[in-house]
């Protein structure tokens, strides 16, 4: 698989690994997606849940709307997957994973710019102790990536934790 990024000055992460196959990425999110519809309802309760004020984006996005700057079906990026899987307390990766645990590659990759996007919408609002721990577990990580499963538990739990706890004033 390519891990060829947009810009030749952007390092690249491939999303997918090759050994997945069966449905690509899209429409695993696309899946998941509309479970949540089914689960919660409509496709108005899933927007207002993610803070849209209409439910035009998740319909759009549930349909793979064409669109109409750039002629392609919209599809649910890497933030917007993550920013649902918070939302709804579904575990970091959710959206990605079919049942099986098995999607097609897709070819496409995640910029270092859209995982920084992705950690800074999942970590901003956390208090710094927090923040300080996941950057703590995720050089664990860089230094050893075969315990990535339970790095990206113990991750989840701070961000859970951290959440529901309110900074003081």
């Amino acid at each position: 698989m390519s891990t060829k990024s947009k810009s030749t000055d952007n390092y690249a992460m491939p999303i997918n690994d090759a050994k997945n196959a069966g449905t690509t990425i899209e429409q695993v999110r696309r899946e998941k997606l509309e479970l949540l519809i089914q689960q919660y309802g409509s496709v108005t309760s899933v927007a207002f849940k993610l803070g849209h004020n209409t439910p035009a984006q998740v319909s759009q996005w549930r349909n793979a709307a064409v669109d109409s700057k750039t002629g392609k079906p919209r599809t649910i990026s890497n933030a917007s997957a993550r920013l649902i899987e918070s939302r709804f307390g579904k575990p970091l990766g959710w959206m990605d994973n079919s049942e099986s645990g098995r999607h097609q590659p897709s070819g496409k990759v995640m910029t270092i710019q859209e995982i920084m996007g992705s950690l800074n919408h999942l970590l901003g609002n956390l208090r710094l102790d927090a923040r300080k721990s996941v950057g703590g577990l995720l050089a664990v990580y860089i230094e050893d990536p075969r315990h990535g499963e339970q790095i990206a538990n113990a991750i989840e739990t701070i961000i859970k934790k951290a959440s529901k706890k309110q900074d003081p004033p």
